[in-house]
């Protein structure tokens, strides 16, 4: 993923109890993102947030691949969608684009 200037890599989320309090960590390989405490039993709102985090570099490579195909798709066909539709998918193509330029540090 070009765009992305974080930590690459497949992110993985893995649940360790210690022994006054349980954690979920996010990491790639040797390198750690984040770390979610949990006093007492990681539930499953953790869990999902966790899994969240963990996707997040899959999701925004996935987001900007489709992103790219929907402008390719509005610069060759446009002329034949009919005209609310085709504002309606412009619009989500350019807040798109600004969702996943904050999501990569370009603001």
């Amino acid at each position: 993923m070009k765009e992305f200037n974080g930590t690459q890599g497949k992110w993985e989320s893995v649940e360790i109890d210690l022994a006054d309090y349980k954690q979920v960590s996010i990491g790639s390989g040797e390198k750690i993102i984040c770390h979610l405490h949990i006093e007492n039993e990681i539930s499953d709102e953790v869990k999902a947030n966790a899994q969240l985090i963990a996707t997040a570099p899959e999701l925004l490579d996935k987001c900007i691949e489709l992103r790219k195909q929907l402008d390719t798709i509005i610069t060759l066909y446009g002329c034949h969608i009919e005209a609310k539709r085709y504002n309606e998918i412009t619009a989500i193509l350019t807040n798109s684009f600004k969702v996943i330029n904050e999501s990569i540090g370009r603001v």
